[in-house]
């Protein structure tokens, strides 16, 4: 989905949880931003994981890994009770049973306790000898006033609109139409700007997942030589806040529905950079800004179906001058290989956006060379993602 919101995304508060006590949050800052792994490591990490873990299902009757496959649905309902009830911000003091838990929430111990311990048992809280549960690596990343939380993404991911969207994949593979069109008639960006709770929801999901690549966004070598950058589609402004803290030459741009643009103001100016960043209000289907040499989406062109896409690169390449930069990130996916995330991120564009997938860097590199521009190289970003790096060619070299 696109990087840090969605057009109108309403403020922090349209989602309801139960009452918590505000704790002191002076040390959390959330204009900081937590420095991530190498991507290298978190990369070579992950494959031995799943070869660790390709060698453990060999070695386990297939019924069980089936078993843990099949049910990982309850998994995800338990971590959205665990999110709507607060328990690791609860459980951030230190260790509470379930009894007190409840006390606290008005539920059965009981329920409760069998609920976190089956959370537990999947490697999110910790559980002692004496029915205490406590935070771990895990459910830490769970907790709402932190720096680089995660738990708005996890939210949007466990709630009952994707659950729901999800039931149609049935039609998806018969039509190729996407769950939110064919649930409600229209496009997932259509039915935001009506329902603006779960608007910002995922609008707060998409700033979790920009958090994890920002610094090795802003931190790429072919910003140090751009003057102007149109940020297009960039929400709230979490990455081009980053990109300008870390390259003082910059003048910014960020390009996105007015209903957004007073977050984004809200965040520039905290993060000390709103003096170089003009807010300009539109759609890159429409437009770009003037006088730009580099144009920036995030996450953008894995929304929409080939058509689209060749019309969002056609309005970049008409904004830019020859040489101009075009980066792009994006989730590199080849066809015949697998991969646990950007396969997984490759169904989740096929049944929530407008036909939208991940594509290889060959299908990228066609795309860009039919609008006139010529991938230069990618950086590998932390995580799974990639900034692709793009040059504007003369109208002659256009196909």
């Amino acid at each position: 989905m696109t990087e840090d919101t969605t057009p109108h995304a309403p403020p922090e508060n349209g989602l309801q949880s139960p009452a918590l006590p505000v704790a002191p949050d002076s040390s959390q800052d959330r204009g900081h931003i937590p420095p991530p792994a190498p991507h290298w490591l978190i990369r070579l990490v992950h494959q031995l994981r799943m070869l660790l873990l390709r060698l453990a299902i060999r070695m386990m009757p297939p019924q069980l890994t089936l078993f843990e496959l099949a049910t990982g649905g309850i998994v995800a309902q338990m971590l959205q009770q665990a999110i709507q009830l607060n328990i690791a911000d609860r459980l951030d003091a230190g260790p509470m049973t379930a009894a007190e838990l409840g006390t606290e929430l008005n539920l059965r111990s009981d329920e409760l306790h069998r609920m976190l311990r089956a959370c537990s048992s999947a490697g999110v809280f910790s559980l002692d000898s004496a029915g205490r549960f406590s935070n771990n690596y895990l459910s830490r990343a769970m907790r709402s006033r932190v720096s680089g939380t995660f738990r708005d993404t996890v939210d949007y991911f466990t709630s009952p609109e994707i659950n729901e969207v999800w039931t149609e994949l049935p039609n998806t593979l018969r039509t190729g139409q996407g769950g939110y069109e064919q649930l409600h008639g229209c496009s997932v960006w259509e039915w935001y700007a009506q329902n603006p709770a779960a608007e910002a929801r995922f609008a707060r999901s998409m700033m979790g997942l920009s958090a994890l690549d920002a610094q090795g966004i802003a931190s790429a070598r072919p910003f140090r030589q751009i003057k102007k950058l149109g940020d297009l589609g960039g929400g709230a402004g979490l990455i081009l806040s980053e990109i300008l803290r870390r390259n003082p030459q910059l003048q910014g741009v960020l390009l996105d529905a007015e209903g957004v643009l007073h977050i984004a103001q809200q965040l520039l100016t905290k993060r000390g950079v709103a003096e170089r960043a003009e807010l300009q209000p539109g759609s890159f289907f429409q437009d770009v800004p003037n006088g730009c040499d580099g144009l920036f989406l995030k996450n953008i062109l894995h929304d929409w179906d080939d058509a689209d896409v060749r019309t969002i690169l056609g309005n970049c390449r008409s904004g830019l001058p020859v040489g101009g930069k075009l980066l792009l990130v994006e989730m590199l996916h080849e066809p015949n290989t697998p991969n646990r995330v950007s396969s997984i991120s490759d169904v989740q564009m096929m049944m929530a956006t407008a036909r939208g997938r991940e594509r290889s860097e060959a299908e990228l590199a066609s795309l860009l060379k039919e609008q006139g521009f010529e991938l230069t190289r990618i950086h590998p970003l932390p995580g799974f993602q990639s900034l692709i790096e793009a040059t504007a060619q003369p109208p002659a070299a256009a196909h």
